[in-house]
Formats: C-alpha cells, structure tokens, sequence
C-alpha cells in the first residue's frame, strides 16, 4: 500500500472518530426508524429525477452533435463513470475517460466527438457546482453564518474554482481552443527527443484535443439552443438536489430553512472536493459541524451524512458492475466475431 493510501485511511479514521464523537449511535438509530416506506419512496424518486437530469444533459449535447444515444444507455455509462469517480481520492474527476470510452466502443461515435460532448458536459456540470459554492459562500457571509475571515478564504478559494470552467466555457462561445493551446505550449517546452517519432504522443493528443475543442466550439456557437437547454436541464438538476437535500432533513425531523440547506449543501460539496475518496469522514464531519454551527441536532446532520453515503455507495457499486458488464459483454461480442 502506498504511504498516501495509509495516509487517507489514517485521515479518514480520524474524521470519523471525530464525527462519531459528537454523536452516540443511540442517538442516530431512532432516526433511521422512523422512516417510512412512501418517505424513503419519495426520496428514491427525487434522486432518480436528478440523475435523469444528468443523463438528459449529456443526451442533449449528443443530440447536438447529430449522435442519438438511448437514455438506459448513457444512464448506465454514466453510473460507471460515477463509480470510478466516487472512489477514486481528489475532486470530482476520474470516471471522464471511461465515458469516452463507452461512447467510441458501444456506438462507433468517433473520439473526437466522445471527447467532445463529455468536456462540454463537465464544463456545465463544474460552473454550476462552482457557481453554488460561491453563491452559498456569499449569501452565508451576507447572513453573518460564519466568521468573516473563514468565510472570505473559502470565498476566495471559490471563486478560483469557478474562474477555471467558466473561463472555458467563454472561451469555447468565442470560438476559441484553451486547452489545446496549453497542450501545445507543453510540447514546446519539453525536449526536443521527447517530441520525436513515436515519443510524439504529446503531438498526437494534442490534434485530438484540438479536433475536439473545434467541435465544441461549433456547437456554442452554432447549436446554441442546446446549449441552453443543457444549461436549463443543470439548473433544474440542482433544484431538484436542494429538494431532495431538503427533504431528507425532514424525514429525520428537522426542517432547514433556504439558508439552512445551502449551509449544509456547501459543507457537503467542500467535503467531497478534499483529496479522500469518497469524501470518507470529511463528508460525516462536515455535516455534523454544521449543523452544530446553525444551532440544530448533530445526529440529524451524522445520519444525513449516513444516508447520503449509503445511497451513493450502491450507486458506485451499481455503477462499477453495469460498466463490468457493459465490457464483458463487448469482449464477448468480439469473441463471436
């Protein structure tokens, strides 16, 4: 096991030891009991309708791109992507590549294009995550919910974040190719037998990227109504979140007001951008130091923390089979060929 593997599980533990402190599990197992069938029932609707959100914005950019993809299909690739992504330690990346990959193996839909239509989801997907963190860090602030000091770093921390996609995503509107341009000014520095015969792969990603950036940027500017659309789809997505955030407090028995939840969402976003996979512990402490700080049950917020980790554990997994299958099936197929 690498030293940062033991680090991270080290790390975790601790977080947990620390989330668990505050709470006793006597505490938090008369929450769960009280749940009932057509609440849970309800609860398991809105996260379907959320990830049907996600699922409806790839589609649309697909669409955009002359390609039609069934909607089982794309929900299954992107369970896995999901997978990967959940249990690979650092923020929101990992399962990208793997979307490209079913796109190119399972419907013939060329690189350049799958590259495409997957970086131009990720990009709506991290200006409308960004953009609630610092949303959320500003209303916060305005409210006096947390220490000015802290609440100016994370505002600061925020809007970098935020800078990075929307500065792609302007750039792609003006027609423009960011990231090829930085691939290519990477090539120039490396030295010279790097970018030779077959050492070239910095040459070769770069024209895929460039090919790919060419055919984003045609569908801003061009295919402008999906694009809004897409736009329009995150937006309901993160609504439907906030709801589904919402009422998951309510069946525990605490009711958040507007502010209440953003405070609570963005301490559950923060804890998923750390370095741990999964967001193990810093997800269960976050949660149970907010609401501590907006004066509510610590166990209500342990136990949503609980839920949340229980409903996107068996989405992983659900996630990492379907896309196992997914490959069988095609080594299969190649196999009878």
């Amino acid at each position: 096991m690498r030293r940062s593997s033991i680090l991270y599980t080290i790390l975790a533990i601790l977080l947990l030891w620390l989330a668990f402190r505050q709470v006793s599990p006597a505490a938090i197992v008369p929450l769960f009991q009280q749940i009932r069938g057509d609440q849970l029932s309800i609860l398991l609707l809105l996260n379907g309708l959320v990830l049907g959100t996600l699922v409806l914005r790839w589609h649309l950019l697909l669409r955009a791109e002359g390609y039609r993809v069934p909607l089982l299909a794309l929900l299954r690739y992107r369970l896995a992507a999901f997978g990967v992504t959940y249990f690979t330690p650092g923020p929101q990346f990992g399962g990208e590549p793997l979307q490209v990959l079913f796109l190119k193996q399972q419907h013939a839909i060329p690189l350049q294009s799958a590259i495409a239509t997957v970086t131009m989801d990720k990009v709506l997907e991290m200006v409308a995550n960004f953009g609630f963190l610092v949303g959320g860090a500003l209303l916060l602030l305005r409210q006096g919910m947390i220490p000015q000091r802290i609440g100016m770093q994370g505002l600061s921390v925020g809007l970098l974040l935020f800078a990075l996609p929307l500065t792609l995503l302007i750039a792609y509107l003006q027609g423009r190719q960011p990231l090829s341009a930085l691939v290519r000014g990477t090539e120039r520095m490396m030295p010279k037998p790097w970018r030779r015969g077959d050492q070239a792969w910095v040459r070769r990603a770069a024209a895929a990227l460039y090919e790919s950036e060419q055919q984003i940027a045609a569908l801003c500017r061009h295919q402008p109504r999906h694009l809004v659309w897409s736009a329009f789809v995150t937006v309901v997505g993160w609504g439907l979140m906030i709801g589904e955030f919402a009422y998951a407090a309510r069946i525990f028995g605490t009711s958040l007001t507007a502010t209440e939840v953003t405070m609570v969402l963005v301490a559950a976003r923060i804890a998923f951008l750390l370095p741990m996979p999964a967001g193990i512990g810093t997800l269960e402490t976050s949660l149970t130091l907010a609401f501590q700080l907006l004066g509510l049950p610590p166990a209500t917020g342990l136990a949503l923390s609980l839920l949340i980790r229980a409903r996107d554990v068996s989405l992983g997994l659900l996630g990492l089979s379907l896309g196992g299958i997914t490959f069988l099936t095609q080594q299969d197929l190649r196999g009878l060929q």
